[in-house]
């Protein structure tokens, strides 16, 4: 973009000049064909015009050693075509993403609705055929305002703001189409992508996945069966103090025993019981 205002600036600069020296000829010639006894309207005393010095399309900014291309100072009708049309390409350009701009959609959109409201507001009165009231009247002129002020804005951006101003409105533009595409894909994603897990996390669960993808794991959950888990539930009588869990306890004790030591057990009761 820069460089094609450079470009425009420099056909500008060509123009200027080449009228300059069209003027200097057209007075050389007067001068010519002066005839004798008459003033010449230029003086011969005066110093002669400053020469222009040529203009270069591509500013100082150049590298010296680099040679640079030097612009005609007189464009023919061909060129001066090609430039006009470069000029209005990029004009036609410019115009278009402004025109897809918000600020210029929404006074668009803000100038059609008033339009339409104004027009369906004059065809349900002719309809009617009744006077205005105060307040359809006022109502009307606020509408008529809103679309006068609509219409202004619209033309102070493509006829009176600057270049660099409507740049800058692109630029706003695009930084907020950026802000709503990162808002909108930040929307779309699942809860899960939303969490940030730590490098600790998830080497877990890629390790907790290998191994549940691994096939001795599979095989090992094959071959392992679940047995149903089964809750006893105690009755209110029977406590862990009552003496039927205490006969539970004293039973499950003597079936815990080893043989030898049943057999030990039930020759002191009979010793004890002959004793007694």
């Amino acid at each position: 973009m820069q460089r094609r205002l450079e470009e425009e600036h420099a056909l500008q600069m060509s123009l200027l000049l080449a009228e300059q020296e069209k003027e200097q000829q057209r007075l050389r010639l007067n001068h010519l064909t002066v005839p004798p006894g008459f003033s010449s309207p230029v003086s011969t005393s005066g110093s002669s015009p400053s020469v222009q010095p040529p203009v270069y399309l591509w500013g100082p900014s150049r590298a010296a050693g680099k040679p640079r291309a030097r612009l005609s100072q007189v464009l023919t009708a061909e060129q001066h075509r090609a430039l006009s049309r470069i000029g209005a390409l990029v004009r036609g350009f410019l115009t278009r993403r402004l025109l897809k701009t918000d600020k210029v959609k929404q006074l668009r959109q803000t100038v059609g609705d008033t339009q339409e409201f104004i027009r369906s507001f004059q065809i349900e009165a002719s309809q009617k055929k009744c006077s205005y009231s105060a307040q359809d009247q006022s109502l009307q002129e606020r509408v008529g305002a809103q679309l006068r002020a609509a219409l202004h804005d619209v033309h102070d951006i493509f006829f009176e703001m600057p270049l660099r101003d409507r740049l800058s409105l692109l630029q706003q533009d695009r930084e907020l189409r950026a802000e709503r595409k990162l808002r909108d894909m930040e929307k779309t994603k699942s809860p899960k992508e939303r969490a940030v897990l730590s490098a600790a996390t998830q080497r877990s669960l890629d390790r907790k996945k290998k191994v549940s993808e691994s096939p001795a794991q599979a095989r090992k959950m094959q071959q392992k069966p679940k047995s149903p888990t089964t809750n006893r539930v105690l009755k209110p009588s029977q406590g862990q103090n009552s003496p039927v869990q205490a006969q539970l306890n004293r039973q499950g004790s003597w079936y815990r025993k080893t043989p030898e030591e049943r057999v030990k057990r039930s020759d002191n009761l009979k010793k004890q019981h002959s004793l007694g």
